[in-house]
């Protein structure tokens, strides 16, 4: 089953004009330790995503511009996003039943976006940010430490 990794977009981003989506949120903690953590579980970034609440599903290399999009507030509203995630999946060629998405999004997202997504891993999960930032980091030296046993070194 293949698997792809979602990773929440963040609020504080890069100033100036049109860059890669990975840049963009670079300037988060937590979004940069998310994407460092599934980069060293996957062979290309071609599945890895940003789930973010203006684009909705975007590839780390898309082309976008710096925008500030309030949250939603509304339940409908999160709903509408997650519907537009899930075709922007399907429109990728993804079975949302026959892929295994693990997911770093806060839990109002991912409370409207897991119910059309029945192999997930969320491995975040109930945390706070400061939570979430330590468990990233066990995470990391975790599979840091694994890579090295089976001699992959850092990949």
């Amino acid at each position: 089953m293949k698997t792809v990794y979602l990773i929440s977009c963040a609020k504080s981003q890069q100033k100036g004009g049109p860059c890669e989506a990975q840049l963009l949120h670079d300037k988060s903690a937590l979004f940069r330790k998310s994407l460092a953590y599934a980069r060293t579980l996957v062979m290309s970034d071609d599945d890895i995503f940003i789930l973010s609440t203006k684009y909705r599903l975007v590839p780390l290399k898309k082309i976008i511009l710096p925008h500030n999009t309030p949250p939603m507030a509304k339940k409908g509203e999160r709903v509408a996003w997650a519907n537009e995630v899930i075709r922007q999946i399907k429109e990728r060629g993804l079975d949302p039943q026959n892929t295994k998405f693990v997911i770093f999004l806060g839990a109002k997202l991912c409370e409207v976006l897991t119910p059309h997504l029945p192999h997930r891993d969320l491995p975040l999960d109930g945390l706070s940010i400061g939570e979430r930032l330590r468990r990233l980091d066990e995470l990391l030296l975790n599979r840091q430490k694994e890579m090295c046993s089976n001699g992959q070194g850092q990949k």
